[in-house]
């Protein structure tokens, strides 16, 4: 078994919500189409941290939501890793892709593995890890911990 992260509001904290991949599913994001739900988690609490932080754009920090960091438990023999050479040349870009979002819209489709290691435009040579909520496996994705989680606010000055 290994451990990934997942950063996210409190309010959503809840196991179901944590591992639904709701929130893909209505918005979308640079690993999936709208319609489509993806659970998005990093392989450390740390890449959490960054992959959150860039989304948090113009908030003040008295104003940042409640949130909650998850330890995730997956077989590791659940897991394949996307090759770079596979992706979409613009799998990296700073907007979303359709390409991208196409290239796992069919994993999703395929279901060949329950969970797919990509990796981070924000920090070369580390991993984010899509799980597909929808997967037969589902059921062996177990979340151990979820903790309040405060954020420094030397991040927003």
């Amino acid at each position: 078994m290994g451990y990934i992260f997942r950063l996210q509001k409190a309010k959503f904290s809840s196991v179901e919500n944590i591992l639904s991949g709701y929130g893909a599913k209505l918005l979308g994001g640079r690993w999936n189409s709208i319609g489509k739900a993806v659970v998005y988690t990093s392989a450390t609490p740390e890449l959490a941290l960054v992959e959150t932080l860039v989304h948090l754009e113009g908030f003040y920090f008295d104003e940042l939501p409640a949130h909650v960091l998850a330890t995730i438990e997956v077989p590791e023999n659940a897991i394949i890793r996307a090759d770079v050479a596979e992706l979409p040349s613009d799998w990296n870009s700073l907007h979303t892709s359709p390409a991208t979002q196409q290239f796992t819209d069919n994993w999703l489709k395929q279901q060949s593995s329950l969970v797919m290691a990509v990796p981070s435009v924000i920090v070369p040579m580390s991993f984010n890890y899509l799980i597909n909520p929808n997967h037969p496996r589902m059921n062996e994705i177990k979340v151990v911990e979820c903790i309040p989680f405060s954020f420094d606010s030397r991040f927003f000055k």
